[in-house]
C-alpha cells in the first residue's frame, strides 16, 4: 500500500515526498523481512524510480546494483523489472552497453511472462535504450507496441497513452519526420490538460520535447514560449537547486 502511495505521490509530481515515502517502505522492508526478500526487492524498484525521477543517478545506481545482485534470477517478474531500472539509468548516464544488455534481457523475460501491462513498461524503457543508441527504427517500433497496448487498455485520453505519444514524438524528430513528431506531442498535450494540473512535470517533459520539435522547424519565438514555460513548471516543482530537468530547460 506505501509503494503505492509513494506511485500516486510521483504522478501528481510531489517527486520529494515520494522519494521520503518509498524510502521508508524500502527501509522497513528490510529490517522487517530481510534483504533479498521479495517484498524488500519490490519497495527497492519502487524506490529505484522515484531517485531516477529525483535525478539522484549515483543513489539510483547504488540501489540497483545491490538490487540485482540479490534478485532471484528465476523469479522472471521483479528480475526483469529492476533490469529495466538498470537499463533506464544506464542509458541516462550514457553507459549504453550496459544499457542494451539489461534491456535486451529485461524484455526477454518480460515476453516471457506474458503480462500486458508489465510489457509496456518494459516497451518504454526498451525504446528509449534503441533510441539511446541511435536504432530510432527500433525506438518507433517499441513505442508504437506500447501505444496500441495502453489505447486498448485505457482509452485515447490517458496519461499513459500521452506518454506513449511522447516518446514517438522523440522518435519522430530523431529521424527527420517534423508532421509526425508534432502531431504526437500534440496530442500528449492535449491529453495532459483534460487530466493533470497545470504544473506537473510529464506537461513540462512534453512541452521540452515540443521546444525541440519547434527548434528543429526554425520556429524559434514558439520553441522560446514552450521551453520558458516548461521552465517555469520544474522551478516550481524542485525550486531552483540543481536538478538535470531544470539544467535542461536552461540549456
Amino acid at each position: 500500500l506505501v509503494s503505492r502511495l509513494g506511485a500516486v505521490l510521483s504522478s501528481q509530481g510531489d517527486i520529494a515526498r515520494a522519494r521520503e515515502v518509498l524510502q521508508w517502505n524500502h527501509d522497513s522492508a528490510r529490517a522487517g523481512f530481510g534483504d533479498d526478500a521479495r517484498e524488500t526487492l519490490d519497495t527497492g524498484h519502487h524506490l529505484a524510480d522515484a531517485l531516477i525521477l529525483d535525478g539522484d543517478y549515483a543513489a539510483a545506481r547504488t540501489l540497483l546494483d545491490r538490487l540485482l545482485a540479490l534478485a532471484p534470477g528465476g523469479e522472471a517478474g521483479i528480475d526483469a523489472a529492476l533490469r529495466l531500472d538498470s537499463a533506464r539509468l544506464a542509458s541516462k548516464q550514457h553507459e549504453l552497453d550496459r544499457a542494451i544488455a539489461d534491456a535486451d534481457e529485461g524484455m526477454r523475460q518480460m515476453r516471457r511472462l506474458g503480462d500486458d501491462i508489465a510489457l509496456e513498461r518494459a516497451l518504454d524503457e526498451y525504446g528509449n535504450v534503441r533510441l539511446a543508441i541511435g536504432d530510432v527504427t527500433g525506438a518507433i517500433a517499441a513505442w508504437k507496441e506500447a501505444l496500441a497496448l495502453r489505447e486498448r487498455r485505457f482509452g485515447a485520453a490517458h496519461i499513459q497513452v500521452a506518454a506513449s505519444h511522447a516518446a514517438l514524438s522523440r522518435a519522430y524528430r530523431r529521424d527527420g519526420r517534423l508532421d509526425e513528431a508534432e502531431r504526437h506531442i500534440r496530442a500528449a498535450l492535449a491529453i495532459d490538460a483534460a487530466v493533470l494540473p497545470a504544473e506537473h512535470w510529464r506537461r513540462a517533459n512534453h512541452l521540452n520535447a515540443l521546444t525541440m520539435v519547434q527548434y528543429a522547424r526554425r520556429d524559434f519565438r514558439a520553441a522560446l514560449g514552450s521551453a520558458t514555460e516548461s521552465l517555469r513548471i520544474h522551478r516550481a516543482l524542485f525550486g531552483d537547486g540543481d536538478h538535470p530537468e531544470i539544467a535542461n530547460d536552461i540549456n
